[in-house]
C-alpha cells in the first residue's frame, strides 16, 4: 500500500499545481501555494523515507500512514476550492482605510522589524532543555518579523499614491526581509518578500507573472532546500566565495538516495507513538503553542507560563524507537495534525484553505483592501503550515493579525482634511 499512498501523495501535488497553473491569478491562491510547499519541502522526503524505510521506520504501517496522511492533506487543499463563499462572510473582512494613516502604521510596522532585528543580534542566543530557542533573544527576533506587513503596506501606499517618500520607505522597509534571505538563508522570508511583492502587483496593477517564472520558481525552491544549510554556514563564515561550489543537483540527489534523516521521519515516528500510546492532543497542542510563543516566562515567571500549558504526550521515541530528534527540526503539518485529531487532522488543512478562500474572495471580488493586506501579511505564516506545522502556523499568523488589526483601528479614523497625498485621486474614505 505505500506504493499506492506515495502515487496518491506526487498526485495530489501535481493536481495543486496543475490547477493553479492553468489560470495564472491562481498562482496566488491557497491550493498551489500549498501544491508548491508540498513538492519542495516533504516530496523529496517522501521519496527518501520509502526508498529507506526498512532501516528509518519500525514497521511498514508508519511508512504507510505517514504517506496516507500527507496524500490526505495535500487533496484537502485542493479541495477547499470548491467550497462556496457567501457575500456576506467575504463583506466582514472589509475595512475602510486612510490611505496617509496606513502608510504611518506601516512605516512604524517596518521600524519597529528594523530595531528589533539590531536588539535580536545583540543579544545572546540561549536553548532550553529540549534544543528550543528561549530568552529575551527569542521575543526580539519574533518583533523582527513586523517588517513584512510594515513592508507590504507601505509598498501598497507606494502604487496606490505614487511620489518619492512612499518609494523610499517602500525600499527602506525591504532592508529587513532582504537582510534575513541574504545573511541567514530564510527559507520562509525569501518566499513571503518576494510573494508580497507579487500580491501588491496583482492586487493594485493587475500584474501577473508568467507561467515560466512559476514553474521555475518551483523548481528553484526545490533545488534551493537542501543547499540551504551549506549556504547558511558559507554566509556565516562570510567565506562568500565558496558560493561556486554550490552543487544543488548532486545534493539533492544526495538527499533522496542516501538520506539519514528528516523532519517526515520524526512524523512518521511520533505519528506511530502518538496512536499506539493513544496519546492524542484533541487541540490542546495549538494551546500550549500560543502559550509558548505569548507568554514571556521572563516577565511572568516559569513556573506561571507551565501553569498554564496542559498536559500533552510525554512519550519517549528515544525509548520507543532509541530516536533522538535532531534538534534543529521542527514538526511538519502532516504529523502534528496527525497527533492531535489522527487522520481527521487533514480537515485542518481544508479549514484553513477555506479561510483563505473568504480573504481572496474578498480581496478580489470586492477590492477590500483590508482584505489584501491580511492576505499579503498572513503568507509568512502560510508557506510554514507544511514545514513547521499548523501550530507554528496559528501562532504566526496570530502574531501578524494583532499588530495588523493595530493599525487598521489607526487608519480607518478619516481625516480631518484632504491630503496633499489624495490631490490626485480621491480618498477611499
Amino acid at each position: 500500500m505505500a506504493e499506492i499512498y506515495l502515487a496518491l501523495f506526487i498526485l495530489g501535488c501535481i493536481s495543486c499545481l496543475g490547477w493553479g497553473l492553468d489560470k495564472m491569478s491562481r498562482i496566488y491562491q491557497f491550493p498551489f501555494f500549498m501544491g508548491g510547499m508540498f513538492v519542495a519541502f516533504l516530496m523529496p522526503q517522501a521519496i527518501a523515507l520509502y526508498l529507506s524505510a526498512d532501516t528509518k521506520l519500525p514497521n511498514q504501517r508508519a511508512l504507510e500512514r505517514v504517506l496516507l496522511m500527507s496524500a490526505l492533506c495535500v487533496f484537502m487543499c485542493l479541495f477547499s476550492t470548491i467550497l462556496p463563499v457567501s457575500p456576506k462572510a467575504a463583506k466582514s473582512w472589509d475595512i475602510n482605510l486612510n490611505l496617509k494613516r496606513l502608510f504611518y502604521g506601516g512605516v512604524f510596522l517596518a521600524t519597529l522589524g528594523m530595531i528589533f532585528t539590531v536588539l535580536t543580534m545583540r543579544t545572546e542566543y540561549a536553548t532550553n532543555a529540549i534544543g528550543q530557542a528561549t530568552g529575551l533573544r527569542t521575543i526580539f527576533s519574533t518583533l523582527t518579523y513586523l517588517s513584512m506587513p510594515g513592508f507590504a503596506m507601505v509598498l501598497t501606499v507606494a502604487l496606490k499614491r505614487p511620489n518619492a517618500l512612499c518609494y523610499a520607505a517602500a525600499a527602506a522597509a525591504a532592508f529587513v526581509p532582504l537582510y534575513r534571505i541574504i545573511v541567514f538563508g530564510r527559507r520562509e522570508t525569501t518566499g513571503a518578500f518576494f510573494l508580497t511583492v507579487g500580491l501588491v502587483l496583482f492586487f493594485q496593477k493587475k500584474i501577473k507573472p508568467p507561467r515560466t517564472l512559476a514553474i521555475a520558481a518551483i523548481v528553484f525552491a526545490l533545488l534551493a532546500i537542501p543547499i540551504i544549510g551549506q549556504y547558511r554556514a558559507i554566509s556565516t563564515s562570510g567565506r562568500w566565495d565558496l558560493l561556486g561550489q554550490l552543487d544543488p543537483l548532486t545534493t539533492f540527489q544526495n538527499m533522496v538516495q542516501e538520506s539519514n534523516d528528516s523532519e517526515l521521519r520524526w512524523a512518521a515516528l511520533s505519528m506511530d507513538a502518538t496512536l499506539n500510546t493513544k496519546q492524542y492532543g484533541f487541540g490542546l497542542g495549538y494551546w500550549n503553542e500560543l502559550v509558548f510563543r505569548f507568554v514571556p516566562a521572563q516577565w511572568v515567571g516559569r513556573e506561571f507560563k507551565e501553569g498554564l500549558m496542559l498536559p500533552m504526550q510525554d512519550f519517549s521515541l528515544r525509548e520507543l524507537y532509541g530516536y533522538v530528534v535532531n534538534p534543529g527540526f521542527v514538526m511538519p503539518g502532516v504529523g502534528d495534525t496527525f497527533m492531535e485529531f489522527d487522520y481527521l487532522g487533514c480537515v485542518v488543512f481544508l479549514g484553513v484553505g477555506y479561510l483563505y478562500k473568504i480573504l481572496w474572495t474578498s480581496a478580489t471580488r470586492f477590492g477590500s483592501l483590508s482584505s489584501q493586506l491580511l492576505y499579503i501579511s498572513s503568507i509568512p505564516g502560510l508557506l510554514k503550515i507544511v514545514s513547521h506545522g499548523t501550530k507554528s502556523t496559528l501562532a504566526d499568523i496570530t502574531f501578524n493579525f494583532i499588530f495588523i488589526f493595530c493599525v487598521f483601528l489607526y487608519a480607518r479614523q478619516p481625516l480631518k482634511t484632504p491630503s496633499i497625498w489624495l490631490r490626485t485621486k480621491p480618498s477611499l474614505n
